[in-house]
Formats: C-alpha cells, sequence, structure tokens
C-alpha cells in the first residue's frame, strides 16, 4: 500500500487519467500488482510514500472516511454533491462555447 500526494494538490476530489480519485490531494493505493504505474506517477511528479498494511489499519485516512460517509448518505442538495476535477482540460466543452460565442457574433480570442 503507498500513500500517493498529488503534484498539484486542489482542494476536494480529483481523479487522475490512471484512474486514482484523490481527496484534497492525498490518495491510498496498492502499487505492488502495477509496477508501471508507479513508474508513471514518479515521472508526472506524485509524491509516493511507502506505507506498511498495519499503519493504514490502525490510522484510516480523513479521505476514506469521507468518501465512505458521502457513499452512505443521500446528498441533499447540490452543494453537498461533491464535485470532481480531472487533470486534463475539458477542451470539447470550451470548443463548445467558442462556437455559442461565434454563432452570436461575438468576440472571440483565439
Amino acid at each position: 500500500m503507498a500513500h500517493l500526494i498529488h503534484p498539484r494538490p486542489a482542494a476536494g476530489r480529483q481523479k487522475t487519467p490512471f484512474g486514482i480519485v484523490f481527496h484534497d490531494g492525498h490518495a491510498d493505493h496498492d502499487l505492488e500488482k502495477q509496477p508501471h504505474l508507479r513508474d508513471a506517477l514518479i515521472q508526472h511528479g506524485y509524491t509516493i510514500e511507502e506505507t506498511s498494511e498495519s499503519d493504514s489499519a490502525v490510522r484510516p485516512s480523513k479521505a476514506s472516511k469521507s468518501s465512505k460517509a458521502q457513499t452512505d448518505a443521500e446528498p441533499k442538495n447540490v452543494a453537498d454533491t461533491p464535485q470532481e476535477t480531472s487533470a486534463m482540460p475539458d477542451f470539447e466543452a470550451a470548443d463548445e462555447a467558442i462556437a455559442d460565442l461565434r454563432a452570436r457574433d461575438l468576440p472571440v480570442i483565439d
């Protein structure tokens, strides 16, 4: 088991292209069966701290507690809904916004 720290931590949830969900810039993930994932994370600037199974069993992370609470309880309103962020920009949404501006004859800076 390894404790991972995101190179650009942000508040809330961040889902990486590697399929790991970070909570407030931190995540715990088993890298034993994925040696190439470890290399990719290091290459992209993630910090990896090895943890023993007894450490994670004795001291569960706050992120795992909060994510369990979020799945157990139904959100009451939109403000309570967790927001996911991605390390990759959403180019399709940007292209749609630019097309909308051009359709209205508004200036677009390229």
